[in-house]
C-alpha cells in the first residue's frame, strides 16, 4: 500500500523548530505555519524522534540537543520577518538576516536557490559600515529604511524573498540561508 505524499518539506520543519517556543498548541503553530493539523502533528514528531522537544500536557519543550541547536541556529540567522518594501508589493515579501562574520560571496546561484524553493524572486543585501545596506550589483533601489528594522553587524546578509504564500517566502529565504550555510539546519 502506498502512503500519502507528505505536503511539508524540510523547510517547513526548520520553520517549525524556529517558531516553536514551547508554550503553543498545535493550533498556533498551524495557523503560523500555514499548514494542516496533521501535518504539523507529522513535523512534531519529527522533531520528537531527532531528539529537539518532548510533548507534555501544556505543549512543546525544547530538550537540551533542541535547545543547543535552536542557540546554533539564532546565532547566525533571524527567523523569517514579513518586511514591507516599494518594490513586488504584489508578493509576500520575508527577510532573513543572516551573520557569518566574515565577507560571503553572493551571487546569482542564491536567487536560483530561493526560486527553487517557491520564490518568485530575491535580493540579497550585504551590510557594510559607512554604506548601509548595498546590492553586488547596482540595481537602482534604495533600502536604506530597512537599516532601523534590524540590528545589523558588517557584512551581515539580509535575504529578501517574493512569493505568492508567505509559506513560500519564508521557506525560500531559510533555503537561502542554508545554501550559504552549506548544510541544513535540522
Amino acid at each position: 500500500m502506498v502512503g500519502n505524499k507528505p505536503n511539508f518539506n524540510d523547510l517547513d520543519v526548520v520553520r517549525a523548530l524556529l517558531y516553536l517556543e514551547g508554550r503553543e498548541g498545535r493550533q498556533e503553530l498551524c495557523a503560523r505555519l500555514d499548514l494542516g493539523e496533521g501535518t504539523v502533528r507529522t513535523i512534531l514528531g519529527i522533531l520528537k524522534k531527532k531528539g529537539l522537544i518532548r510533548s507534555t500536557n501544556k505543549g512543546h519543550v525544547f530538550t537540551e540537543k533542541g535547545i543547543a541547536l535552536r542557540k546554533n541556529i539564532f546565532e547566525r540567522i533571524i527567523p523569517p520577518v514579513e518586511v514591507k518594501l516599494h518594490i513586488y508589493r504584489e508578493y509576500k515579501r520575508v527577510a532573513v538576516l543572516y551573520s557569518s562574520g566574515r565577507r560571503l560571496k553572493t551571487d546569482y546561484t542564491l536567487r536560483d536557490t530561493a526560486v527553487k524553493n517557491g520564490a518568485e524572486g530575491a535580493i540579497i543585501l550585504r551590510y557594510e559600515m559607512g554604506k548601509g545596506l548595498v546590492m553586488d550589483h547596482d540595481a537602482g533601489y534604495s533600502f536604506e529604511y530597512l537599516e532601523d528594522k534590524f540590528k545589523f553587524n558588517e557584512n551581515d546578509l539580509l535575504i529578501i524573498t517574493f512569493a505568492n504564500a508567505l509559506r513560500d517566502a519564508e521557506n525560500s529565504a531559510l533555503a537561502v540561508a542554508e545554501r550559504i550555510e552549506g548544510r541544513s539546519f535540522v
